[in-house]
């Protein structure tokens, strides 16, 4: 009994991965940062003096660097599955139109 050939599944080099993971991490710490900062901005708007130690005062990313590491990794987990994904999907189409031609033959 013989078995079918299977392709191996065609996956993401590490380097990939880690530039997804890297983008992820700097979109949530651009997002907290901006969050954090949005009293200070507030005192500027409204007119009132601010100091730059007061304003760095309110940036609390390090204090929430667990939640940080939490989205960061479902984030870039979720972009990897994806990227994954389209790529087995473009590898399968012209395995399955190269199929259908021998098959019509």
């Amino acid at each position: 009994m013989t078995t079918p050939e299977h392709t191996p599944l065609p996956t993401l080099p590490l380097q990939e991965k880690l530039i997804i993971i890297g983008r992820s991490l700097l979109l949530v710490v651009v997002i907290y940062t901006v969050i954090d900062l949005y009293i200070p901005v507030k005192k500027i708007l409204f007119g009132e003096v601010i100091t730059w130690k007061e304003t760095i005062s309110h940036l609390e990313v390090l204090e929430k660097w667990p939640i940080v590491a939490i989205i960061t990794a479902l984030m870039a987990n979720n972009s990897i599955k994806k990227k994954t994904k389209a790529l087995q999907e473009a590898q399968a189409q012209p395995q399955e139109t190269a199929e259908q031609g021998t098959v019509g033959k």
